[in-house]
């Protein structure tokens, strides 16, 4: 099975850059104002893309399942500025049928601490969001293992606007990620199209983009991935929301492909209008 570790294991090494089932964007939390998340999560994986981005399935029928709790939150800190706290507890296993073999790791992933600032707010919105990203004590050594073992540090700007006409909201951002040892630096880009039907219901369609910068080909950090997904959110109140979602490689190079689906809800105390993200109420702009 260590043969295959290199390669498997970049799942892991990428875990704790893919976003979470959903996250508050360019909009911040007033002083005081909160919004947490709670989101469940399976993924599964047999096959992967090779170094030029052809899908291949795993050989001797291995296959990673992943299973995810993620606590999340942020709290309005300051005028211009919120705190951002996500926790994942995570459970990952390695399988390979034909072998009669199979290993499991539990335990807490990557902790991440953030700040967001606010450069523009309105109808249309700009924040600069800085994380920290580590590794919670889990073992490296052996295959599977909950995340890469490294520290990262994430810049990203974040767009948001709300298209009053049409009831939809426009999400966007860039991300530079830089890591404190071993793998070399990545950017990253997110988009999310939201369509409110009704008062309650909003369907929206994301993408995620994660590209390894000044690598080689022949190097295990040299990995790259496109994610996209749906989901459902349905707005019980200005407090409450419960969603339900998916997110599926459209492409890749050196990663596995992992099948994600996620449910969840979210509380939240804000007073903003139902176009300024998901830290929105009902209340119409």
């Amino acid at each position: 099975m260590r043969t295959r570790a290199p390669l498997l294991s970049l799942f892991a090494l990428a875990a704790c850059l893919l976003p979470a089932a959903a996250l508050a964007g360019a909009w911040l939390p007033a002083r005081g104002e909160y919004y947490s998340e709670l989101a469940a999560s399976r993924s599964f994986a047999d096959t992967y893309y090779d170094a030029l981005g052809a899908r291949y399935s795993l050989p001797l029928s291995e296959r990673l399942e992943g299973r995810r709790l993620d606590f999340y939150s942020e709290l309005g800190w300051k005028k211009r500025a919120s705190f951002q706290l996500g926790i994942p507890l995570v459970s990952e296993t390695f399988s390979a049928p034909d072998f009669g073999y199979s290993a499991t790791e539990t335990g807490f992933g990557n902790l991440q601490l953030g700040f967001r600032f606010k450069l523009h707010d309105g109808p249309t919105a700009l924040a600069l969001q800085t994380d920290y990203i580590a590794p919670m004590g889990y073992q490296t050594r052996t295959f599977p293992t909950l995340g890469g073992g490294v520290a990262v540090a994430r810049q990203q700007l974040l767009y948001g606007t709300g298209i009053k006409r049409w009831s939809t909201i426009v999400e966007a951002g860039l991300g530079y990620n830089s890591y404190f040892q071993g793998l070399r630096s990545q950017i990253s880009a997110t988009a999310t199209v939201s369509q409110w039907f009704g008062s309650s219901l909003l369907v929206s369609g994301h993408f995620f983009g994660l590209q390894t910068l000044a690598a080689t080909k022949d190097t295990p950090e040299d990995f790259r991935f496109n994610e996209v997904g749906p989901e459902v959110r349905y707005r019980v109140d200005d407090r409450l929301d419960v969603f339900a979602g998916s997110n599926h490689l459209a492409s890749g190079r050196n990663f596995t492909h992992p099948d994600q689906y996620y449910v969840g809800m979210s509380f939240r105390q804000s007073k903003r209008n139902r176009l300024q993200g998901l830290l929105g109420t009902k209340t119409r702009p």
